[in-house]
């Protein structure tokens, strides 16, 4: 009998990485301007190899979010408030001061001004008019 030794194929084995690698390679494809698939090939990775560990690391940082860095801006007010001068409406004066009377009778109207200062005296004067 013949024998023939069969050589099996191995084919390629999966092949591990410690989480310092991917942390240092997440780490500089954060950096800007920087491409994934430069990191990735420059380090003989597979481009979506090394998305997906960049999504699984958004993915757990998403779980526990870290603390918000504050921020001290000191902001100036975009309202400035001027001062303004109203001006007072000013009382008439006494001697100039008028009164204005409207009369209307049978479809005719009059208007008189009549002197503040003489106001008894036009109470006499309607009441002359209107009889």
């Amino acid at each position: 009998m013949h024998t023939i030794s069969q050589d099996i194929p191995t084919g390629r084995t999966r092949r591990t990485y410690s989480t310092l690698f991917k942390s240092e390679l997440i780490e500089q494809c954060r950096q800007v301007g920087v491409s994934c698939s430069a990191v990735a090939i420059s380090h003989g990775l597979n481009p979506n190899v090394l998305r997906r560990w960049i999504k699984d690391a958004a993915d757990s940082s998403d779980a526990a979010p870290p603390a918000p860095k504050s921020v001290v801006v000191d902001v100036k007010p975009a309202f400035v408030a001027l001062p303004m001068t109203v001006p007072t409406p000013q009382a008439p004066d006494a001697a100039h001061a008028n009164v204005r009377i409207d009369i209307q009778r049978n479809g005719t109207t009059v208007s008189v001004l009549w002197p503040l200062l003489c106001l008894s005296d036009s109470a006499a004067w309607v009441r002359e008019v209107l009889r």
